[in-house]
């Protein structure tokens, strides 16, 4: 259950979802200061409406569980907004 204003559940991405973060993956490299990843899995995804639609990733890297949160603007335009690093 989510609530109102907040992100849904985790759940599967579709594949409109999988291509905004694999568009990202570059970007999400260069916040973390690494040239590229050998693993890049997407676990899972919450979404937002905002003035647009806020995107949280659940990515597994070759060494990192990251949430990875992307807005998806009204003008259908993607930017990554936060990289964090999933402690556990």
């Amino acid at each position: 259950m989510s609530v109102v204003g907040g992100f849904t559940s985790f759940r599967a991405p579709n594949a409109d979802e999988t291509k905004i973060i694999l568009g990202m993956k570059k970007a999400v490299a260069g916040k973390l200061k690494v040239d590229e990843f050998k693993t890049f899995e997407v676990k899972g995804v919450q979404t937002q409406v905002v003035a647009g639609i806020n995107y949280k990733y659940l990515v597994h890297t070759d060494d990192k569980k990251l949430h990875v949160t992307i807005w998806g603007k009204l003008d259908r335009t993607h930017e990554l907004t936060k990289v964090v690093e999933v402690k556990e």
